[in-house]
């Protein structure tokens, strides 16, 4: 009966910013308060004819999609906070102007992903102004907003993972774009309130989402909690291996 229980009851998933105006418009929410605009204009059913009939008979459109609405029934999503646009060419130089001041971009060492594989990629890092807690130790799995903005599925993609918020707190985006072979002024929109990153949690367990507003103290102690440099390699599991005594 305890497994039961345990196995129903919600978790909770606690987001943590000390930045006043992403925390007052750009919460962290359920997918499903930020459906694609594109989806919301569509038809449930829509009229077609085939090869063998002329005769348009009704079938479903994208908005019935039982696979894409069970996805954005669990999904959360953390939203864009600015206006961002980037541009890039095709030997891995990158500029970006943001709608706020206190945007963070960069990227990774090549050392760090030195294989034929990335020859053709470029790497792109944005910090993200939240902090993210669940203490019960479930697994979510990373999605790109691929639905969202069908036009930008392949300038750029935020690639997938399991990631853990008991053992680690941070929730950047990290990002690949295509090099583009000779001259390029290739150009990346991103708009505030668009979703970034997608969350799935790996548990059929109700996801309670709460936003909360810590002042630069308290947000600098937490931040030095999980993000303290005490190793140069293996971190994160020492960090798991700490708090699961």
């Amino acid at each position: 009966m305890f497994d039961i229980i345990s196995r129903l009851r919600p978790i909770t998933l606690d987001c943590f910013t000390a930045h006043s105006g992403l925390y007052h418009q750009f919460p962290v929410v359920k997918a499903t308060e930020i459906y694609p605009s594109w989806w919301r204009s569509l038809k449930a059913t829509a009229e077609v004819s085939t090869d063998k009939s002329p005769i348009k008979t009704p079938v479903a459109t994208l908005r019935m999609c039982e696979g894409l609405l069970d996805m954005y029934k669990n999904m959360i999503t953390i939203p864009m906070w600015t206006d961002l646009k980037i541009q890039y060419d095709d030997k891995g130089n990158f500029a970006w102007k943001s709608s706020v001041d206190d945007l963070n971009i960069g990227h990774h060492p090549a050392a760090q992903f030195n294989h034929e594989e990335f020859a053709d990629l470029i790497h792109m890092k944005i910090t993200v102004p939240w902090m993210i807690q669940e203490k019960t130790g479930v697994n979510f799995q990373l999605f790109h907003s691929d639905w969202n903005s069908p036009a930008n599925m392949f300038k750029f993609r935020i690639p997938g993972g399991i990631l853990n918020y008991k053992y680690q707190i941070g929730a950047n985006c990290n990002m690949w774009l295509p090099k583009i072979i000779g001259p390029s002024n290739v150009q990346i929109d991103l708009y505030a309130g668009d979703p970034l990153m997608n969350l799935l949690p790996l548990s059929e367990r109700k996801v309670n989402i709460k936003n909360h507003l810590l002042d630069p103290i308290e947000a600098k102690q937490k931040e030095h909690q999980f993000g303290y440099s005490s190793k140069f390699v293996g971190r994160y599991k020492f960090l798991k291996k700490l708090y699961s005594k």
